[in-house]
């Protein structure tokens, strides 16, 4: 995700692995973040069309994750889509329980905090939520499940 602070500048994919899809976004003062999602593992290089002669040009890599343990907690809650560009999906493993559910920006401030009683699933609206990264929490039973979550509308 890139993020403005100030000028005029771009993100403009310039060479990315076979198959991905390019990206040209204007990042300035009426579009404030550009949200890019990778499909394809590889190297992604991206500059700025305005300020690449003065360094402004960047890259990522994208790889499989490796040793990462399983993890054998019980099934909370399933989470759909991740991305999304709005309405957000949450189905609970236990529909007898309290649910608290909780989203938080990336400096921990608390978006929505609500709690659920004797539902199976149900649907947050993030319409009005503004594109960035944030961690959604959710807790029954006392078991406890953190996850980030992308808005990108």
């Amino acid at each position: 995700m890139w993020m403005w602070s100030n000028g005029t500048h771009t993100t403009t994919s310039t060479t990315i692995p076979t198959g991905a899809v390019a990206w040209n976004s204007n990042i300035d003062a009426s579009t404030t973040s550009f949200m890019y999602v990778p499909t394809k593992l590889g190297v992604y290089n991206y500059q700025c069309n305005f300020h690449a002669s003065l360094g402004m040009t960047g890259k990522f890599t994208v790889v499989n994750p490796s040793n990462v343990a399983s993890v054998n907690a019980p099934q909370v809650v399933n989470i759909f889509p991740n991305p999304t560009a709005g309405p957000l999906h949450l189905q609970f493993a236990q529909s007898d329980m309290p649910v608290s559910v909780m989203l938080t920006n990336i400096i921990g401030k608390v978006i929505v905090n609500n709690v659920y009683n004797g539902m199976k699933e149900t649907e947050l609206n993030l319409n009005n939520i503004p594109n960035g990264i944030y961690v959604i929490s959710v807790q029954q039973n006392n078991v406890a499940v953190k996850q980030e979550l992308i808005i990108s509308h």
